[in-house]
């Protein structure tokens, strides 16, 4: 969203005119060195008036991220939930979660979703895992929490010499085959 007004919707044009009908919609990340999100001063404040403005513009079913643990900027355990009930109002049809961990995680934050009254559909998100250090950087930069036991069963891996990247595995065969 580090865009004016203008180019966004110039955008958005190209993207109807190409036959897209379907967006993820994201605020995106604060700019390097610039110590947190600044909208750009002819552009969108957030990331409910882009998913407001993408609706008007076209016919478009739009996605939208969502925390299901507190986002780094996040004020309390509430403002997550909350923002992704606004981002529904501006008429967002679908988020997708940030991965988690835990799947307690996912069924907490639906669950308070649905309190709050959202009934459009939270996906999980999913983070496939080929570093376990990269994987591990990357949480902490978006605040998954990492459980100990999952850090303790990747250190055991590739102790033991199984920390094999998940998709070399699938290409293994079958002895019946």
């Amino acid at each position: 969203m580090n865009a004016p007004f203008a180019q966004t919707r110039a955008i958005a044009n190209e993207f109807v005119a190409a036959g897209v009908r379907e967006i993820v919609a994201l605020r995106g990340d604060a700019l390097k060195g610039t110590g947190g999100f600044k909208p750009h001063p002819e552009g969108f404040n957030d990331s409910c008036e882009l998913i407001a403005a993408l609706k008007e513009h076209g016919d478009f079913a739009i996605r939208v991220g969502a925390y299901p643990e507190p986002h780094p900027e996040a004020a309390n355990d509430n403002t997550d939930v909350e923002w992704l009930k606004r981002k529904f109002d501006a008429g967002a049809d679908e988020a997708i979660t940030q991965f988690f961990f835990s799947a307690d995680t996912f069924l907490w934050f639906r669950d308070c979703g649905a309190a709050a009254g959202i009934d459009k559909p939270i996906t999980p998100g999913i983070f496939p895992i080929d570093n376990w250090d990269g994987a591990r950087r990357c949480a902490a930069s978006c605040g998954a929490s990492v459980p100990n036991w999952l850090n303790t069963a990747f250190r055991a891996a590739e102790r033991d010499g199984a920390a094999i990247c998940w998709p070399l595995r699938l290409r293994r065969t079958c002895a019946a085959n």
